[in-house]
């Protein structure tokens, strides 16, 4: 009982707050990184690159550089004019050397505009393992597959980009501009222009640059980078690469099937609900009633559905939680103040 009073609380803390967020933005959007908060791996992947290494040639703006046939490439460039496809897949590999420890981190992003859906995996060493996650974006929910036997959590009415590791956070460091260097080759059946920049600093730190741009549409076809950071007396080696595919070719997203079967209706809700994450076992929502109303309507609508009142349940002044066994199962319903609302926690066991 003590843990599942726990992982109520745990719930109520932390999930609450992760709940109003959303995933990478989709082909309609993907012109608008805005992920910025990193999580413990993503500090420790990201490269320590001085950034006064190669200050900029020239100020330049995303839509100077929409046209290939410009001199310089920025790499906040690098997403420009993906809204205009109808699907595409963006592939991102990257490789660090920490203290003598090499880690490698894989991430793919499949979108097409209509429907509106993106679908993102993403694999990493430092997990031990070769595990892939997969996050899925679609309306106004966000699916998220993990774990091994693989879990669905859903995440839905989000407002804001949620804190997944994200491409972006790596790539949005890198702000030097790199110089026209001549023709590219043709990638995936698409001429490219070639830009470049390469800087080694005093103390050995480095860093090398290539990228193909589509000649005809601006699009960043390839772009890879590798160098060495300098850590303490050592100089140890990074490399990433970054590529489009799949333009206007990717097979028809949907719902994972791990999330198909999950349904939002598998306990009672009071009129006003808002779901906001959803497990086989476990749902979140959030209700614009009082606590001790929300608690009334529980009562009531969990005995009405077959739901015996059990033994474990308590009251506060700011938090009920309430006890309920059928067909073997025991249900907790934990009720407590969330923003300006009351939130809702059912699990199951």
């Amino acid at each position: 009982m003590k843990f599942r009073f726990m992982l109520a609380v745990f719930l109520m803390s932390v999930l609450v707050g992760a709940c109003g967020n959303t995933p990478a933005p989709a082909a309609q959007n993907a012109t608008q990184p805005d992920a910025e908060v990193q999580t413990d791996t993503e500090q420790a992947s990201e490269p320590q690159i001085d950034p006064t290494a190669a200050p900029s040639s020239e100020e330049t703006t995303a839509s100077d550089t929409a046209s290939a046939d410009v001199d310089v490439w920025t790499p906040d460039s690098y997403y420009d004019n993906l809204q205009l496809l109808d699907s595409y897949t963006l592939t991102f590999t990257y490789k660090v050397t920490t203290n003598g420890k090499e880690e490698t981190w894989t991430w793919k992003q499949s979108a097409q505009s209509e429907p509106e859906i993106t679908r993102s995996t993403w694999k990493t060493t430092q997990t031990g393992d070769d595990t892939e996650s997969e996050l899925v974006t679609a309306a106004d929910k966000t699916y998220m597959v993990s774990g091994s036997p693989k879990t669905c959590i859903i995440i839905a009415n989000a407002e804001e980009n949620q804190n997944v590791f994200n491409p972006e956070l790596i790539l949005d460091t890198f702000a030097y501009d790199l110089v026209a260097a001549g023709a590219g080759p043709e990638i995936n059946g698409r001429a490219t222009n070639k830009y470049t920049y390469d800087n080694t600093l005093p103390d050995g730190s480095s860093y090398q640059s290539t990228v193909f741009v589509d000649r005809a549409d601006g699009f960043t076809m390839q772009w890879d980078v590798s160098g060495k950071n300098k850590n303490g007396e050592n100089l140890e080696p990074f490399a990433w690469s970054y590529a489009l595919s799949d333009i206007n070719a990717v097979p028809l997203l949907d719902v994972p099937a791990e999330c198909a079967s999950i349904s939002e209706a598998a306990w009672p809700q009071p009129a006003d609900a808002v779901v906001k994450m959803q497990t086989p076992e476990m749902y979140m929502l959030e209700s614009a009633s009082s606590i001790s109303d929300t608690a009334k309507f529980y009562s009531d609508a969990m005995q009405k559905a077959g739901y015996t009142p059990a033994e474990g349940g308590m009251e506060s002044a700011d938090m009920v939680m309430q006890m309920y066994t059928k067909d073997g199962r025991t249900v907790s319903v934990m009720i407590s103040p969330g923003q300006g609302n009351t939130v809702v926690v059912i699990t199951q066991s």
